[in-house]
């Protein structure tokens, strides 16, 4: 598209018939002929170059950061930043030194390239914007790997943390940008000739978050989330007593569950006891939010602390109020009133300031997309930030190699202990194959031993009947052996001998006479 046409805008989208279409635009010229012929009117809000905006289309933009893992703040981040420019067609690629989790999970869900660059290459060397967060990844982007950018944006999202520093490359980026006015402060002050690429880019909410906002409210509070990775002691403590008053409680952060915090969720809820970014998104919904957490915080926003409360990240450092667990519940229960009151300013706020959309076209228009020459980046090996970020990545790939060589180790002990317990549940299977055996085998051997007992039981009166049959017989024998004596004593006998004699007497007259006769 040549310099000296344009395009008619609204926002983000064009709207036709009241509702927002996304046209896919290229060699407009500028007589408007090229809008379809509608039945509704269009009205043209705003003119501006077709290169300032949104539809750069096929640009390739490198997002970066250190981990991707949990959902924590610069990882949900970087994927919000990811989506919004997928959804401006733009190829996206992500790089980061740690990938995996929960967070890959959700990226792969929306078809979004990320590479861990320790482990893997970039498909390209060639990009139109890189997004740079942490600068260990960009030293080996632009020092290692030696990629090429027309634009460069670095991005700080906290005044503290070591890996948010702004170490190198701040000469040459287009833009540096800082998540509240609290991190920008503490970076300008080392920075001070830079100052005219400086500026604050707040946590941003996505359009869907403001066109999904809560049109009804409980009046009483029924249901409060507790949204922290580091809730403090009092608010722990608060789940139990809220509880105890039929409120329910959910706690979502890693020290019980860790889940994504969407949309859903939080309008589910009738208050949200949260820090940081969960505070623009609840803004956005119109959910009532209590801002407290490890650093204390000001509880309830209103229109008197808001700027003070904002300046900080809403991250509680304002005020650094601690508060006990019976003044929170006291002054959650006193202010949700107000609260209440005040969303449809808060609402109003957040689609001011905190509307991703409308943030990164502010950044974008900064940046020239049509020059054809790329960003000269050179590594000084007498500046101590470049040095550092040198020795950084050194020691972190070396420790990395050595705790992915220990990982590699403990899955190989892992595995060798799942076979093994493969091995010890087949051995215990066995075993209580056996043991079934084993007791029917007892169970056979009680029932024989029974049979057994019932045999010699048998076998014992068997003999005592056998014992008194021999008893008997003994006795018949003693018996017949008196008589056969008897007889024998008879035979030998006077008186014996005499009586056979007169039998044979006798007999021998008694056939005398029959033989007479």
């Amino acid at each position: 598209m040549s310099s000296n046409r344009e395009v008619q805008q609204i926002g983000y989208d064009y709207l036709v018939d009241e509702g927002n279409i996304k046209l896919e635009l290229e060699n407009i010229p500028d007589d408007r002929e090229f809008i379809p012929d509608y039945d509704a009117s269009i009205k043209i809000v705003q003119t501006i170059s077709p290169l300032s905006v949104n539809y750069q289309e096929n640009k390739k933009i490198l997002l970066t950061n250190h981990h991707l893992e949990n959902y924590a703040g610069s990882e949900l981040v970087t994927f919000e930043l990811a989506k919004e420019f997928q959804s401006r067609g733009w190829d996206v690629y992500v790089a980061t030194f740690s990938y995996g989790g929960n967070m890959k999970e959700l990226f792969e869900k929306n078809d979004i390239s990320v590479f861990n660059i320790l482990n893997e290459s970039l498909l390209t060397k060639d990009f139109d914007l890189v997004w740079g967060h942490h600068f260990p990844v960009l030293y080996k982007c632009f020092f290692k790997d030696q990629i090429k950018t027309k634009n460069l944006v670095l991005s700080s999202l906290s005044p503290y943390e070591p890996l948010e520093s702004i170490v190198h490359l701040h000469e040459e980026s287009n833009a540096v940008i800082f998540n509240s006015q609290e991190t920008y402060n503490h970076h300008i002050q080392y920075f001070e000739k830079f100052a005219s690429k400086f500026q604050v880019f707040p946590n941003s909410v996505g359009q869907e978050y403001f066109e999904k906002s809560k049109n009804s409210f409980n009046h009483d509070i029924k249901k409060i989330a507790i949204v922290s990775n580091h809730a403090p002691p009092e608010v722990m403590e608060a789940i139990e007593k809220l509880e105890a008053k039929n409120i329910e409680v959910i706690f979502v952060g890693q020290q019980q569950k860790s889940q994504l915090v969407d949309s859903a969720l939080l309008m589910s809820c009738d208050v949200v006891i949260t820090i940081g970014r969960t505070v623009q998104h609840c803004m956005a919904l119109k959910v009532p939010v209590f801002v407290y957490d490890h650093f204390g915080g000001p509880g309830w926003l209103n229109d008197t602390n808001l700027k003070e409360v904002e300046w900080f990240n809403y991250s509680g450092r304002c005020c650094r109020n601690k508060l006990s667990v019976d003044e929170i519940i006291r002054d959650i229960f006193s202010g949700y009133k107000s609260a209440l009151e005040n969303l449809p300013f808060f609402y109003n706020y957040a689609q001011e300031k905190y509307n991703l959309s409308n943030n990164i076209s502010n950044i974008l228009n900064r940046l020239n997309f049509e020059k054809q020459a790329v960003i000269k980046i050179k590594f000084n090996h007498h500046h101590r930030w470049d040095n550092l970020c040198r020795t950084y990545y050194d020691i972190y790939s070396r420790s990395l190699g050595n705790l992915h060589y220990h990982i590699a180790q403990l899955q190989k002990s892992q595995l060798q202990l799942q076979e093994s317990q493969l091995q010890l549940q087949e051995t215990q299977s066995q075993l209580q194959e056996s043991q079934l055996q084993l007791q029917k085998s007892q169970l056979q051997l009680q029932e024989s031993q029974l049979q057994l007992q019932e045999t010699q039981s048998q076998l014992q009166e068997s003999q005592l009947q056998l014992q008194e049959s021999q008893s008997q017989l003994y006795h018949y024998q003693v018996e017949y052996q008196k008589s056969q004596l008897m007889i024998v004593a008879m035979e030998t006998s006077k008186f014996w001998m005499l009586r056979k004699m007169w039998f044979k007497f006798k007999n021998s007259f008694s056939t005398k006479n029959f033989f007479n006769a």
